[in-house]
């Protein structure tokens, strides 16, 4: 069943399967405690999340920036159920509605009106109910973002600017929620949650259930996302990511697919924030802010987009790594954080996700009895650094080309091997390139240099310890200097092959 399954996917089968089974053995055995598996509950919820954004942007190829959005509008619809059902006894309004004690942190009244004349506001009425919550909490990120994808694809918004546009729309519904008079307690959030369907959200076995029930919904919705994406609806998806204008020729309508796709991203952030709130206990604007739509992004793009699996592998990794990282060194993640992100783009765009597929092509190349690295059976020309070289097959191959689509939406002309269907490209290209790394990483590590000792001269001076001004040298390093040195290895690295090329024919000039 799983031998022609890519690494990726059996990894995440394997996280699954630990998750179902060596997590409560785990926990029943006493090796961890119930707030170890709190926490994973809550990365599981992130991972939900994740999915829904990997949905729309790998597979769709539209970068949205609202996805902590609707995971915080899920958030407030469960933290507004739990709230009618915990904190203290609170008053009773006009109607014999119970006023939801965390209302009383913002003054709920509006002008002239006494406290006998306090109401429980109307639209948190629907939340009172169990059933009523998780259906508002799917449909009405699905409604906000069917309404945003309406009127953004219908007018061709694409690329950078849908990513500003929903930013912007982000930034916007924060402001709203921290307003106090929105009656949904401004900047404090939705907290003091005691009970959930009648049991207490302090008892540990309520804990334990709420992972494993988030465990379960994960698997549900990995196999359902997994399931449309191998479909037709997969198939058509991955052509509006590739080449919309020529999929609206055959008579496609491409903005009903994103629409659809944006709708069902925005439900499972939805889900996501529903099984989220009553395991960390409180939801607030916060999750709304640009930090938490980055963080959204990173964990796509760590673990590799377009894949599913990999949008589980990074938001769970990652979030592993930022509780390691934070309980020891705090100051030390904003830093990591940057040089995953800044690594991804550069070194591995597939992420954790294309890693592991590189290992499963030579396994599949292994069983089909195929030498991946065969030498084509071509008779190259003499080396000419200005015409195009594949990689890959170390000659000059005949090519096709290929009209792509960058992220902004502008047309790039790639040439295509014929033999290998690898990209080619001119080696005097490389060559510029490795000089112009080369003298940038030089200048980036001067200046490294010379921030480093500026920050030192200024710790001396105050009388304090190198220690800070030694991280941030250290930080600036990995940052700045280590991702061109290793981009300049990696063009490098090409264009000695090239050379090596222009030797084994002895004719033509070199780049």
């Amino acid at each position: 069943m799983f031998k022609d399954k890519p690494n990726h996917e059996l990894c995440v089968w394997a996280l699954f399967l630990f998750g179902l089974i060596g997590i409560p053995v785990l926990y029943f055995s006493g090796t961890i405690s119930i707030d170890t598996v709190n926490m994973l509950g809550r990365y599981l919820a992130f991972a939900i999340a994740a999915i829904g954004l990997d949905l729309i942007w790998g597979y769709c190829g539209v970068l949205s920036l609202c996805q902590a959005l609707f995971f915080a509008l899920g958030g407030y619809a469960m933290g507004m159920y739990l709230a009618h059902h915990g904190g203290p006894p609170g008053s009773i309004d006009v109607n014999d509605w119970k006023i939801p004690g965390c209302l009383f942190v913002v003054y709920p009244a509006g002008v002239g009106e006494t406290e006998a004349q306090w109401t429980v506001p109307w639209f948190w009425k629907p939340f009172y109910s169990l059933p009523a919550t998780l259906a508002l909490g799917l449909l009405i990120p699905g409604l906000v973002a069917a309404f945003i994808g309406y009127f953004g694809f219908r007018s061709r918004v694409r690329g950078v600017y849908f990513a500003i546009l929903t930013q912007a729309i982000t930034v916007a519904a924060w402001l709203v929620f921290c307003k106090n008079d929105m009656k949904l307690c401004g900047t404090n959030g939705l907290t003091n949650f005691d009970t959930i369907a009648g049991y207490s959200l302090t008892d540990p076995g309520v804990k334990f259930s709420l992972y494993m029930l988030t465990l379960v919904c994960l698997i549900g919705v990995f196999c359902l996302c997994r399931f449309l994406v191998d479909t037709r609806l997969g198939r058509v998806l991955v052509a509006v990511r590739d080449d919309e204008t020529n999929l609206r020729f055959f008579g496609y309508k491409p903005y009903m697919f994103k629409m659809f796709v944006f709708a069902l991203a925005a439900a499972l952030g939805g889900l996501g924030g529903m099984l989220y709130t009553p395991q960390m206990g409180i939801i607030t604007p916060e999750y709304m802010t640009a930090k938490w739509s980055i963080l959204f992004v990173i964990w796509v793009a760590v673990g590799g987009r377009g894949t599913m699996s990999g949008a589980v592998l990074g938001a769970i990794g990652v979030n592993l790594v930022y509780n390691f990282l934070t309980t020891r060194w705090p100051e030390a993640w904003p830093f990591v954080q940057g040089l995953l992100f800044v690594g991804v783009v550069l070194l591995f765009p597939k992420g954790i996700a294309g890693l592991l597929e590189l290992t499963f092509l030579k396994r599949l190349a292994k069983r089909q009895g195929s030498d991946m690295h065969e030498e084509p059976q071509y008779d190259s020309p003499p080396p000419d650094p200005k015409m195009p070289w594949c990689l890959k097959c170390e000659a000059h191959t005949p090519y096709h080309v290929k009209w792509g689509t960058d992220s902004e939406g502008r047309k790039r002309k790639i040439m295509i091997c014929d033999l290998c269907d690898g990209y080619l490209m001119k080696p005097a290209t490389i060559s510029i390139v490795v000089y112009v790394l080369l003298v940038f990483t030089i200048l980036l590590g001067i200046c490294c240099v010379a921030l480093g000792v500026l920050m030192g001269m200024d710790s001396l001076n105050a009388e304090r310890s190198l220690v800070e001004p030694l991280l941030w040298f250290i930080a600036l390093v990995c940052i700045l200097v280590v991702p061109c040195f290793l981009f300049y290895r990696f063009y490098k690295k090409k264009k000695t092959r090239w050379l090596a090329f222009v030797s084994k024919h002895g004719r033509g000039t070199e780049a």
